[in-house]
């Protein structure tokens, strides 16, 4: 971020356009450096940790739109030997996505249940069937608000369910 109205040098400028490969976003802002660090700092997020629905979402479009391979291959990561528990949910995640099952879950109108099955909807890594009335299963989705956009009925041999199909997003 440059401040101060400040432009960069012709060199830099000529090295920064030349990255076609991994273009580097520069702004440039009227402001002295002080008063865009508060501006900055007085940003609020509006993706907080604390909101496992837009996470889940955010996490889910990333993982549709960016080639994390590739990314990481270009980025010329080391595997460390240790693994954080963020570093085992991707691997969990990536692997569960090249061996997609099916989960059956027989708490269908359990609010953690739903909560849990539109999470797994929105990063796409498996199937889901909730056993219970199709119709309070969708009554008790949608008073909690959680969107399921492709939901379809049927009656497997253990109980009413409905089965939820299609990416959410």
């Amino acid at each position: 971020m440059l401040t101060g109205a400040l432009k960069p040098a012709p060199q830099v400028q000529r090295l920064i356009e030349g990255l076609t490969d991994a273009p580097i976003p520069v702004l440039g802002v009227e402001t002295d450096t002080f008063t865009t660090a508060m501006h900055v700092n007085a940003v609020h997020p509006t993706l907080m940790a604390e909101n496992k629905r837009k996470v889940a979402a955010a996490l889910g479009i990333i993982e549709s739109c960016v080639d994390v391979p590739g990314l990481l291959e270009r980025a010329a990561v080391s595997r460390t030997g240790r693994v954080t528990p963020l570093m085992f949910q991707y691997e969990l995640l990536r692997r569960a996505k090249l061996q997609r099952r099916h989960i059956v879950l027989p708490e269908g109108t359990e609010e953690r249940i739903l909560r849990a099955a539109e999470i797994v909807l929105i990063r796409d890594f498996c199937d889901i069937t909730l056993l219970g009335d199709p119709a309070e299963v969708r009554q008790k989705a949608a008073s909690l608000g959680l969107n399921w956009t492709g939901r379809r009925s049927s009656t497997p041999d253990v109980g009413a369910a409905v089965v939820v199909r299609e990416r959410v997003l």
